[in-house]
């Protein structure tokens, strides 16, 4: 005898059904970083305002509440990369306070003199251009000019396009944090720091 199980109960089971989740850890010095030369032509980056903050649904969903918080906070900063006048990434940093890493489900203060990439996103007509690439480098040497000595950037192990950029513009890996994702919750498996 065959049971089929009802398609109600297997979305749940999906929900909530327990996901082993790593994110790696990556930082970059940036006394001697030199930037990467930008190689795409009509590729501008831009710090986003109250006015522009609602050119990010051209590249992904947001929500613009929530959006305009972490502009409103203070701490944060949010670049836009125009292609022709056209959004096609953001880059979102934090510089100061209590940053929030929901994959791992903790907390970490911003270091002194550091900054963290946090919530990046390349619209999915434009991945792969190298995009991503040029943006992250075009902020990088615009904070190391405001005097910031660190980048630190997270990301999902499954995320191998973004290791590549990060290895290209010299990141180095400094740590990976597992924690089980059950059904919107993560909860960490290993330390943060030692």
């Amino acid at each position: 005898m065959v049971y089929r199980i009802p398609g109600i109960i297997k979305r749940v089971l999906k929900l909530n059904w327990p996901v082993i989740h790593t994110e790696q850890f990556f930082e970059l010095k940036l006394l001697h970083f030199k930037g990467l030369k930008n190689n795409i032509d009509d590729l501008k980056i831009v710090k986003a305002n109250d006015d522009s903050i609602l050119e990010l649904l051209k590249i992904w969903p947001v929500n613009i509440a929530k959006m305009q918080e972490r502009l409103d906070s203070g701490n944060s900063e949010c670049f836009i990369s125009y292609l022709k006048e056209e959004p096609v990434a953001y880059h979102w940093i934090q510089f100061s306070g209590i940053h929030k890493i929901r994959p791992i489900g903790k907390s970490i203060n911003v270091p002194l003199n550091a900054f963290i990439f946090y919530h990046t996103r390349v619209s999915k007509n434009h991945q792969g251009k190298g995009i991503n690439k040029i943006a992250m480098s075009e902020i990088i040497s615009y904070q190391k000019k405001n005097e910031f000595q660190m980048s630190l950037i997270y990301t999902s192990k499954k995320n191998k396009a973004q290791f590549h950029s990060l290895k290209s513009l010299g990141f180095e890996k400094v740590k990976s944090i597992t924690s089980l994702k059950l059904g919107s919750n993560y909860y960490s498996l290993s330390k943060i720091w030692d």
